[in-house]
């Protein structure tokens, strides 16, 4: 007969304490055995959570199943020939659901500043996580469950397609993809309105489409946020003959057009001018008449 007053030994291997599992059907694992001396091991029984003990011999594995997500706890008990007991049990984790994010920027008319924002529904796998915004490279940050990730640099009136995939920490996987467009973005037209001596004229408007601007004391014209495209630049200003030229503006650039020359209009003459001409033409007229009349008044004398 042999005194047996000591509990087998029991491990449970598999989940381990806080694992965190996708699903709900599972293998749970442990390693059981008596002491040198002992009576030898006679059966073993588990159960999730307040199930029922199930009965299952020897065996040192079972197929267990939970309901749903959340919080469970798995229990195994065995006992030796001489009725000792040993029982352990460990909690886990279920999460068969995959994660959801809030994602910005979408839309149009994006300023090139910015930042893509992926902000997760629960903790993510960080390093399972990829984030590719096509054609552009950048930096990614993690704050929490917030992704960040600032382009190094983006064009303007561009599309761009961003694609986000990854795993939470219970290895469900999430894919997802949007697109949002930059703006045409703006430029700018400056310049320097001369006349044909090269001086500078001041308090002149230039015009281009619907943007107009009113020259300095030193002739200097600024045309700021300018949809790219090409326009007419218009100058009419008084005294002087209408100047008309093509510019082009691209957005983001501020280009200079250099001197614009002015040319002044020709004096047109509508009588009210100088009469020095006509009246020289009219003595050398009397003149004549008067030297005609003389000569015929000495032919008549006797």
């Amino acid at each position: 007969m042999v005194l047996d007053t000591i509990a087998p030994t029991l491990e449970i291997d598999f989940p381990t304490e806080g694992d965190l599992l996708n699903y709900t059907v599972g293998i749970a694992m442990w390693t059981a055995s008596d002491n040198v001396n002992g009576s030898g091991l006679n059966n073993t029984w588990a159960r999730v959570d307040d199930d029922a003990w199930m009965e299952i011999g020897a065996a040192e594995g079972w197929i267990f199943s939970v309901t749903g997500d959340g919080e469970h706890t798995l229990f195994v008990r065995i006992d030796d020939q001489a009725g000792n007991v040993a029982e352990r049990n460990v909690t886990f984790f279920v999460d068969t659901t995959a994660p959801t994010a809030e994602v910005s920027p979408t839309g149009d008319d994006l300023e090139l500043d910015s930042v893509v924002v992926v902000e997760f529904s629960e903790r993510m796998n960080a390093t399972s996580v990829s984030v590719i915004v096509d054609g552009v490279t950048g930096n990614v940050a993690w704050e929490g469950n917030v992704l960040t990730f600032t382009p190094t640099a983006l064009e303007h009136a561009t599309e761009y397609l961003v694609t986000v995939s990854g795993k939470d920490l219970a290895g469900n996987a999430v894919e997802m993809n949007w697109t949002f467009t930059t703006a045409a973005g703006t430029g700018s037209l400056t310049g320097t309105l001369v006349d044909e001596d090269g001086e500078p004229l001041a308090n002149v408007t230039v015009r281009v489409g619907d943007h107009s601007a009113v020259t300095n004391e030193l002739g200097r014209f600024v045309l700021n946020d300018m949809a790219p495209g090409s326009y007419v630049l218009t100058v009419d200003e008084e005294g002087y003959d209408m100047y008309s030229d093509t510019v082009s503006v691209i957005a983001g650039e501020s280009d200079e057009l250099g001197e614009l020359t002015l040319v002044a209009e020709l004096a047109e003459d509508d009588g009210s001018g100088d009469n020095t001409l006509l009246i020289v033409i009219a003595v050398v007229a009397i003149i004549a008449v008067v030297g005609v009349a003389a000569v015929v008044l000495l032919k008549r004398k006797p």
